[in-house]
């Protein structure tokens, strides 16, 4: 096997990674509707404040965490971006 079809193995598994990727993030934002209607449907109109607190709380912490993820994701898709560039410019 030579150099260039190397090259171009990890230029398509690249490309594969880079497409997960924006799967994953369109995934997770039609998680967050969900998790609020979910979140809406156990408070109560004339709830104990303090349930609404934990639900408030429960949801502020799902949404630093996606916050979080989607960063750490953001940081690997421009990787990939770059090294699917360098392969380009190797291969083609």
């Amino acid at each position: 096997m030579t150099k260039e079809e190397k090259y171009k193995i990890d230029y398509e598994n690249t490309l594969k990674y880079i497409f997960h990727l924006s799967d994953i993030r369109f995934k997770l934002l039609g998680l967050v509707p969900f998790a609020t209607g979910i979140a809406f449907s156990f408070s109560e109109e004339k709830g104990i404040p303090v349930n609404s607190f934990v639900i408030g709380f429960l949801g502020l912490i799902v949404t630093v965490g996606i916050i979080f993820y989607d960063q750490r994701n953001t940081e690997i898709y421009n990787g990939l971006i770059g090294r699917a560039k360098d392969l380009e410019k190797r291969c083609y």
